[in-house]
């Protein structure tokens, strides 16, 4: 190994380790929602977001700077599962928030 691919791949260590060590950000709730009814149901958004997952985010409304804060390993390009796999995960997702919506119980005053 030459001088200059053993400097690359220190810089590509410290680089890794710097990330890793990133306050990393997640999704909201909505745009998780949103990420997997595109991934159930549209072809062309499931090629981007195989290819470049930074730039289908961007094209549901994401930000750039939740995008950039993002887990690293969240925006390589990867092999997707089946539409159903990510429809399923869409109905678990929303049974479980409106689950947590109706439980929720509104105080009740009582002048008497």
């Amino acid at each position: 190994m030459d001088q200059y691919t053993a400097h690359n791949q220190t810089l590509d260590t410290a680089n890794d380790a710097q990330l890793e060590a990133a306050p990393t950000r997640s999704l909201s709730q909505a745009q998780g929602q949103a990420l997997l009814a595109r991934l159930a149901q549209d072809d062309a958004f499931r090629a981007i977001y195989a290819a470049d997952p930074a730039t289908a985010l961007l094209s549901i409304g994401v930000p750039a700077e939740v995008i950039g804060m993002l887990d690293r390993k969240c925006l390589r390009e990867r092999q997707l599962a089946d539409k159903a796999v990510f429809e399923a995960l869409l109905r678990d997702m929303r049974s479980q928030t409106t689950s947590v919506a109706m439980a929720m119980h509104v105080p009740r005053l009582s002048f008497a």
